[in-house]
């Protein structure tokens, strides 16, 4: 992941991949993690559909579709552990590079505005 065109690659990303990205960040960076279950992911996406696009849960399909793309792009990895059925997120862009990114979008910008860090 060329950590250099950040700001561009994100750009071309759909508000969904962004408020996914987004929760991720803040997760992360609230919990000083470079990791996380998907679950947890999930939850806080789910949330952020729902209060600031007043959308309902995106489908499970449709979820799995946005994460096998950012695991395309190189954006994020994503690891099985079968001892425990937990599947887990790593974050392959540093927090402030994609919070910067992030604050492109008016929507993803007030999210990340209430961290004190970044």
């Amino acid at each position: 992941f060329d950590q250099s065109n950040d700001v561009q690659i994100v750009s071309t990303l759909s508000i969904y991949e962004k408020l996914f990205l987004t929760g991720i960040v803040m997760h992360n960076s609230r919990n000083n993690v470079f990791a996380g279950q998907s679950d947890i992911y999930r939850r806080k996406f789910d949330n952020f559909i729902d209060t600031r696009l007043g959308e309902q849960r995106m489908k499970s399909s449709h979820f799995r579709n946005l994460l096998d793309r950012l695991k395309e792009m190189g954006i994020i990895t994503i690891t099985f552990e079968k001892k425990e059925w937990i599947e887990y997120i790593k974050f392959n862009i540093p927090i402030e590079e994609a919070a910067h990114a992030l604050k492109e979008n008016d929507i993803c910008a007030n999210i990340i505005s209430t961290l004190q860090t970044i």
